[in-house]
């Protein structure tokens, strides 16, 4: 059985509340960058942002559910 959260009295796949906290991950990394005036120094913003996504999600999962 696959790992569900509970929300209002429905189940709710755990992967994707993964993916919501991870893509707040690289909204908060994109808002760092900025503050930082980091942005122009990313070489491929993509990656990084997915990267970070990826970073975020996966240790959500981590700290949640293992």
């Amino acid at each position: 059985m696959s790992p569900t959260i509970t929300v209002f009295g429905s189940y709710f796949p755990a992967w994707a509340a993964c993916l919501m906290v991870g893509i707040g991950c690289a909204i908060i990394a994109h808002g760092v960058f900025k503050a930082f005036n980091f942005l122009p120094a990313l070489p491929f913003p993509a990656l990084v942002y997915s990267f970070t996504v990826l970073l975020g999600a996966n240790t959500f999962w981590l700290v949640m559910f293992l």
